[in-house]
């Protein structure tokens, strides 16, 4: 999914720097070589094609007085779990870096991925584990530690904590035993597709399980490609919104008026709730077909 690296923007007053140089490299005492400038306004840079097996250094330049930083500290770079990319934004809103920076519409695309799991999940607290079918017994026998959710059939376990992946963060599992003690259990590993989680100890027969998660009628961890769009279409609006923001929709100079278009938030807005209708609408001719089966 790519790596995003940030730093702190120097103190201008010593020198102008106005440029950040990339560098990239195969281990921390490896050689660096350059993959990227930028203005020196942007403190982030999303590497599409690194790994996190990769390190990264950054130096600042003026090229005003040709004057060079020093080389920062080697640094491992975050791996970048979003459900879409900077450049699928600029690609579907025609923003350039001097509209909105890479770091500013990574920051949106924050919020617009937790409004977008907020939209399309359904979140269930404390949902007691009980027998669903032969292949999913959930068994709490005193070996068993695979355990399924009752809304498995036609869903996917979604991204609960909002971090841009579904794993073990996203779920908890409690505990009670018969003198009422709770007890929050590990998760070791979690299925998103197949709806189960495996902890990592053996619950003791005799005790009940809760689980708290939420589902989605897409998978968010791939993600699909409807979840992709969403994203990037309300990341898109709310980057419209900032550069508009308290700016005159008309300004007359003389004989001369300008007339700015601000409907390009509603528009990505709009767009943005037709897919996440679409999304949800799969959950409803899900359970239509089921309740036809039965």
């Amino acid at each position: 999914m790519g790596i995003l690296i940030r730093w702190r923007i120097p103190d201008t007053s010593e020198v102008s720097y106005n440029y950040t140089y990339i560098y990239r490299a195969d281990s921390e005492l490896g050689v660096y070589t350059n993959i990227a400038n930028q203005a020196i306004t942007d403190n982030t840079y999303f590497d599409a094609s690194g790994s996190t097996t990769n390190w990264y250094k950054i130096r600042f330049y003026d090229n005003v007085n040709l004057v060079w930083s020093d080389y920062s500290a080697a640094m491992k770079g975050g791996e970048f779990r979003h459900y879409c990319s900077t450049d699928d934004v600029r690609m579907l809103a025609g923003l350039t870096s001097s509209d909105v920076t890479d770091s500013q519409i990574y920051d949106i695309m924050t919020y617009a991925m937790a409004q977008l799991n907020h939209d399309i999940s359904t979140k269930i607290i404390r949902e007691r584990v009980s027998y669903l079918d032969d292949t999913r017994e959930n068994k709490i026998d005193g070996s068993n530690t695979t355990y399924y959710i009752k809304n498995w059939k036609g869903h996917y376990l979604g991204d609960l904590d909002d971090d841009g992946t579904v794993d073990a963060t996203d779920l908890k599992v409690y505990q009670v035993a018969s003198d009422g003690t709770e007890t929050e259990l590990t998760i070791s590993s979690v299925d998103e597709d197949a709806c189960s989680i495996t902890l990592s100890s053996i619950p003791v027969s005799g005790v009940e399980l809760y689980i708290t998660y939420c589902y989605t009628p897409v998978s968010v961890a791939t993600p699909e490609p409807l979840i992709k769009m969403a994203t990037s279409l309300l990341t898109s609006a709310w980057a419209f919104s900032k550069i508009n923001v308290g700016k005159a929709v008309e300004s007359n100079f003389g004989n001369v008026r300008f007339i700015r278009h601000m409907d390009s938030f509603e528009n990505y807005y709009r767009k943005y709730l037709k897919i996440v209708e679409q999304i949800n609408s799969i959950d409803i001719i899900r359970l239509k077909e089921q309740t036809h089966l039965i």
